[in-house]
């Protein structure tokens, strides 16, 4: 499927998820045989419950029947990030400040290509780091598969 329709389907599903307060994370298609999926994941601050993904999946199906931009069967799927969510932007870097990160770099950075820490500050394309009770300094044009790092909570006996 091309980039075109999946611009398309952004442009009808982004106004509806923003209007039920939710953002728009991304968006996907996936081939099979048969029929295809269209997956849009969304988010909120106080994360997604499954009556979120109900009304998205209502308003934005019915939106994409309405249009008919598909010329073969599909499913749509809308689920939350989860708690290992990806980061693509540095908005989502700067939006998760203080979590505990782990990502790949395109290439070696001083010797290194994997990372896991706390993401301190992210300025001017730079990503702040907090690994090992070092702080590295890495371009964020080198991340590539970053994401949150879900830490259980301690039980407290």
């Amino acid at each position: 499927m091309g980039l075109k329709i999946l611009e398309m389907v952004r442009e009808l599903a982004e106004p509806i998820i923003k209007e039920l307060n939710l953002d728009l994370v991304a968006i996907e298609y996936l081939p099979q045989k048969g029929q295809g999926i269209v997956r849009i994941t969304i988010d909120k601050d106080n994360g997604v419950t499954l009556d979120d993904c109900t009304k998205v999946s209502r308003e934005v199906g019915y939106i994409l029947e309405i249009k008919d931009l598909f010329s073969h069967p599909y499913r749509l799927e809308v689920s939350s990030p989860g708690l290992e969510r990806p980061l693509k932007t540095l908005v989502d870097f700067e939006k998760f400040l203080g979590r505990k990160v782990s990502f790949k770099t395109s290439e070696l950075f001083n010797g290194k290509r994997n990372f896991k820490g706390t993401l301190k500050q992210v300025q001017n394309g730079i990503v702040l780091l907090e690994m090992d009770g070092e702080v590295w300094e890495i371009p964020f044009y080198l991340v590539r598969h970053a994401k949150l790092v879900y830490e259980f909570p301690e039980k407290g006996f």
